[in-house]
């Protein structure tokens, strides 16, 4: 069985919660992402704080769904 490294964990999990993060600001403005961000790549600041709040409930989820404890998954060994 090949299992993940922690790291790799982590990184997906990331990755999973930015990308569901982002498709719920899509579907709640009917807008595509770089509608909501600057020209730099940066949420405007109009949807950042609610794109946080979504990042964090989604990690969240994520990690409870890995079945590891977010604190050891987290702690830099």
């Amino acid at each position: 069985m090949n299992m993940m490294k922690k790291e790799e964990i982590i990184d997906t999990i990331k990755q999973f919660a930015c990308s569901l993060a982002e498709k719920e600001l899509v579907d709640k403005y009917g807008k595509l992402p770089e509608q909501l961000m600057t020209k730099r790549g940066e949420y405007r600041s109009k949807y950042q704080d609610e794109f946080n709040k979504l990042y964090d409930r989604y990690e969240d989820r994520l990690i409870r769904l890995s079945g590891k404890n977010a604190d050891k998954l987290f702690v830099c060994e």
